[in-house]
């Protein structure tokens, strides 16, 4: 008997993506379904000293349309971007309590080779949840030959991972719902994510929720409780 979350790699991914991993005893990254540039797949945002939201955007190499994210390379000049990642996250955040913690976490990942974006996002993900004191394990659905379009591939995931409950992210239930007789053929339960996003004090006139997780990690730190991600 076990609980899994499924979702795509992100960029620099929103708090309540370690909230999913918290809550779960297998964690897999949904890395063999279609690429879409526009998406948070490759790009995501924080917000500057002046309160308007900066883009930080990964570039990647141009390549078919039904390209999967693990396919997907990082283009040539990403010693240069990352460079300007670091910097845009430093100047906007300045004289935020964490930002030096942010900056070494991000220095860490960043001085590693990657030739595709999934490995980024990936090593990203894992290295903010491990400081995060959360000790979920980790799996790639590319990993795990399985084959199928969004709820049937999340079912064959479910299956062959021995799952009998399956916490779904709120973006998932449009065709989730849909579908869900699948899941309770199978004896498979789903439940929906219900994370309630922590305020925090934040410059600018009103508070933004869902921002690139540098954000509220450099005013609150690396504690996983205050996130209300445990």
């Amino acid at each position: 008997m076990s609980k899994i979350a499924i979702s795509q790699p992100t960029y620099l991914s929103w708090l309540g993506y370690f909230q999913q991993i918290s809550q779960v005893d297998c964690f897999v990254f949904l890395d063999n379904v279609q690429f879409d540039r526009r998406s948070w797949q490759c790009r995501n945002r924080i917000k500057d000293h002046n309160g308007n939201l900066i883009w930080l955007t990964v570039p990647v190499v141009k390549t078919y349309r039904n390209a999967r994210i693990s396919d997907i390379t990082l283009s040539d000049n990403w010693q240069t971007w990352k460079i300007k990642h670091i910097s845009t996250i430093r100047n906007c955040l300045i004289n935020t309590p964490y930002l030096a913690e942010v900056l070494d976490v991000l220095d860490s990942v960043y001085s590693k080779p990657f030739t595709r974006i999934a490995d980024l996002n990936i090593e990203i993900i894992k290295t903010v949840t491990r400081r995060l004191g959360i000790s979920t394990p980790f799996l790639c659905a590319s990993d795990l030959n399985i084959q199928g379009n969004k709820a049937e591939l999340l079912l064959k995931i479910c299956k062959q991972l021995g799952a009998n409950q399956y916490y779904a992210n709120q973006g998932s239930k449009i065709y989730l719902e849909a579908e869900k007789h699948m899941f309770f053929d199978e004896n498979i339960k789903i439940h929906y994510q219900e994370f309630m996003h922590p305020v925090y004090q934040q410059r600018g006139d009103s508070f933004i929720s869902h921002l690139a997780w540098p954000d509220a990690i450099c005013y609150q730190g690396f504690d996983a409780k205050k996130l209300q991600l445990i």
